[in-house]
Parts: structure tokens; C-alpha cells; sequence
């Protein structure tokens, strides 16, 4: 993510893509290792910190989780699995703790997170609601473990999910025209199709998501 904002690179295009290749200059080359070092220096440091400092500061029991996918020397991949993208939780601002996996999709590499967490202070029985991109793994894990908690799948996550399908659907509308025509048809198909999207997904009711149009 660092890269992206210092390099206007990579994750840059989905974030803002009116401005992607826009940015000029050198790209950003920083690597995962050398994130990895800047954690463990914060590491050392939280560890001279005042002990107890943060006792008795309750957690809100609302949480959203992510991994951050990082490629190392040597080819190899690991997922960086964090309670919502290192802000912990975002009401108190408290901080869970972090674990490095092989992937997303196995339940007990985010039981390790879990446990991290809980190592760290956090009180399981206090959890309540948690955001996802829908992880098979992490939803694997409530089922077993965290049955109470309440679980909903990042809206981000859900509409990024949606555009290749969206995709799809524009191009479909615009064959066999003429290439001002067909602009018109995919944008017009664009709007349709979020408009009626958004009628679901942002409903004030399940009631109303069930009554939108087809």
C-alpha cells in the first residue's frame, strides 16, 4: 500500500483510475522486507513502552479484517493477515496484532490471528460484528470458533468483485455498433446496471432489496 501512494503505482489504478499513468518520475521500489523491518522496530519499541499502559481501555466489539499480499525475494508469496488493515479497532483505535500465513483460505492460519489477539488483550466474548472480503478461511473459522459473531462482507471487496461481471454486461450491449453509438450504449448500460445494483446492495431493508427491479 505504501508503494502505491509513494509511486502513484500498482494499487494506485483501482483506487483512483482516472489517473492511472498519470504520474511521472521514477517508480517506487520499496520492498516487503523493508516494511518487514520497519514492523519489527516498532515491535521493540511498543516492548520499552510503559507496561499496562493500555489497561482498561474497553474495545468497541467492532472489527473488519484483510490480508495484504506481499511478493518476496525468491518468488515466493505471504499474506499479511491484520483486524481491519492495522487500525485494530476503529472506535478505540487499539491494535490486534498481525500474522504472517501462507494464504487466506485455511481457518487455522486466521485461528493464529485470533490467538495473536487474544495474546495481545482482546476479550473474544466481546466481539460482536466483523467485516470481510469474504475470506473462505476467516468465515470458516467463526463457524468453528466465533458462531456469535456477526459477520458482513465489505461493500469495496463486494462491488470490486461485481466489475468483471459489469464488464462483461457493458461490452455485450455495445456489439455490432458503431463506435460513437456504442460508447452511448455502454455508458448508458453502465448507469442501468449500477442503479439497479445500488437499489440492493444499499436497500435500508432486506424487505426493499427484495422489492427492487430484476
Amino acid at each position: 500500500m505504501v508503494r502505491s501512494w509513494l509511486g502513484r503505482q500498482e494499487r494506485w489504478g483501482m483506487w483512483r483510475p482516472w489517473e492511472e499513468g498519470a504520474a511521472g518520475g521514477e517508480r517506487c521500489r520499496l520492498s516487503a522486507s523493508t516494511v518487514q523491518r520497519w514492523l519489527g522496530r516498532a515491535g521493540q519499541k511498543a516492548q520499552e513502552s510503559v507496561a499496562g499502559h493500555l489497561q482498561g481501555l474497553e474495545s468497541s466489539g467492532q472489527f473488519g479484517s484483510d490480508g495484504l499480499w506481499a511478493r518476496l525475494r525468491g518468488g515466493g508469496k505471504r499474506v499479511v493477515l491484520t483486524p481491519d488493515w492495522i487500525r485494530g479497532d476503529r472506535v478505540s483505535g487499539l491494535v490486534w496484532g498481525l500474522v504472517v500465513a501462507v494464504g487466506e483460505e485455511s481457518a487455522a492460519e486466521w485461528q493464529k490471528l485470533f490467538e495473536r489477539a487474544k495474546e495481545a488483550g482482546l476479550l473474544w466474548e466481546k466481539l460482536n460484528g466483523l467485516t470481510s472480503d469474504g475470506a473462505q478461511g476467516l468465515l470458516a473459522y467463526l463457524r468453528q470458533a466465533l458462531e456469535w459473531v456477526h459477520h458482513q462482507r465489505c461493500v469495496w471487496h463486494f462491488w470490486r468483485s461485481l466489475g468483471a461481471e459489469m464488464g462483461r454486461a457493458v461490452a455485450k450491449a455495445a456489439q455490432g455498433l458503431s463506435k460513437e453509438v456504442a460508447e452511448a450504449a455502454r455508458q448508458l448500460a453502465r448507469e442501468e446496471l449500477t442503479a439497479l445494483l445500488h437499489a440492493v446492495i444499499d436497500a435500508p431493508s432486506y424487505e426493499q432489496a427484495e422489492q427492487a427491479p430484476d
